[in-house]
């Protein structure tokens, strides 16, 4: 069985957590160990746990998987190559994430956060659309939660403005809360991607909001919370970005402002005071990761092969040094292996002799459609049903460009 389905195994089962699934990691390495493991002592696991764990069975996992592709999601795990090492140092890891929409290389793109109160005033509403849309404009990618009120605004001028967005739910990936929302939410995933850390029906419960808000920070260069209170969950999605070594915008407020409901909208003005940058405008958080004023122009989705971000920022003091973007290092026979041993895997589960062509001439690369055409020969029509169904499968992902890579 692939690793993916070795992840639905563990997480299918009663009591698991990402905090034991970070224990059973350290002890064990791996999720092919772990799910081999015959004791699960030594990683701390309570006996009605580790009882779970002992049946090696994969039918709930099964059920999940089909669960997942029925509502059009797509699966990735920390095992998988394309999982964001940006998620790799927030706490507790997401070990598994369900994905919908247009799957972006994470770990390539220049995101910003941007977070604040459900119920905001006029003044908050236009400076997260005029921020949000001006970052888009300079193919910065917007992160938010997809609730009502500043998330939901600065995310719909992202969309206006031709930007790429991530749209992180605190629910199961199949659920669209509020349901007011709806049309955003397909929106999004036009353009870009919704991601849940719950698998398709995994019920509602208030504690996954502000469990949210730390893959909104972990994905994000620096986080900018708009408007809110000194209550208000945008800044505990702030402090996240504060542990996680990310940059903290605020959008100030004048003495005593205050929302419809009376409540003093003081959150920025406290976040500024407490050390986060004062921002008015796109290029003010730009400059900080060394960007110079509108440098960064053109719209991500109208050039086929341009990647989220086209230059590299210079770092600048006191900030998070940002990815060179030079190659990395060849990869050691082991890795080689294990690379060899997923693509065997990927090898097994397709389902006739034109995927496992395509597996064989994408390799440890990514092509676009017409390359493969190209590569391949044979009937266009007959190549986009494989790799629709591929992409369903898990075997393959596509990147932000329009390439397809396996998903190993």
């Amino acid at each position: 069985m692939s690793s993916t389905i070795k992840w639905l195994w563990l997480v299918s089962k009663q009591g698991i957590t990402p905090q034991n699934t970070a224990a059973l990691l350290k002890i064990y390495g791996s999720i092919e160990e772990i799910y081999a493991a015959k004791s699960y002592k030594a990683a701390g696991i309570k006996e009605n746990v580790a009882a779970g764990l002992r049946d090696k069975r994969f039918d709930a996992a099964e059920q999940l998987y089909n669960r997942i592709c029925a509502c059009g999601a797509r699966i990735l795990t920390y095992s998988s190559r394309y999982y964001p090492s940006c998620l790799k140092n927030i706490h507790p890891i997401p070990y598994v994430l369900y994905v919908r929409g247009q799957m972006p290389l994470l770990d390539d793109m220049f995101a910003i956060g941007i977070v604040g109160t459900r119920t905001n005033t006029d003044y908050g509403a236009e400076a997260a659309a005029k921020i949000a849309s001006d970052l888009a404009r300079r193919n910065v990618v917007i992160v938010s939660g997809l609730a009502m009120g500043i998330d939901s605004i600065a995310m719909k001028a992202a969309i206006n403005a031709g930007g790429r967005t991530i749209g992180v739910l605190g629910c199961s990936i199949d659920k669209v809360y509020p349901a007011s929302n709806r049309q955003l939410y397909e929106a999004v995933m036009k353009n870009g991607l919704v991601i849940s850390e719950y698998p398709p029906g995994a019920p509602l419960h208030r504690g996954a909001f502000p469990q949210r808000n730390r893959i909104i920070a972990g994905l994000s260069r620096g986080v900018l919370v708009a408007e809110g209170s000194r209550n208000s969950g945008s800044l505990i999605t702030a402090n996240c970005a504060l542990e996680y070594n990310r940059d903290v915008f605020a959008v100030p407020r004048d003495i005593g402002a205050a929302n419809a409901h009376g409540q003093l909208m003081d959150g920025a003005n406290y976040l500024i005071q407490s050390g986060a940058k004062l921002v008015t405008t796109a290029d003010d958080i730009l400059s900080e990761f060394g960007y110079a004023p509108s440098a960064v122009k053109g719209k991500s989705a109208q050039r086929r092969r341009e990647t989220v971000h086209t230059a590299a920022p210079k770092p600048k003091s006191g900030t998070l040094k940002p990815k060179t973007g030079a190659p990395s290092a060849a990869p050691n026979a082991s890795m080689e292996a294990s690379i060899a041993a997923s693509i065997k895997q990927l090898n097994e589960r397709a389902s006739n002799e034109l995927q496992r062509l395509i597996i064989k001439t994408i390799g440890t690369g990514s092509l676009f459609p017409d390359e493969l055409e190209t590569m391949l020969g044979g009937d266009a029509g007959s190549l986009g049903t494989a790799l629709t169904m591929m992409e369903t499968m898990g075997i393959i992902v596509r990147t932000p460009d329009g390439r397809y890579g396996l998903n190993y």
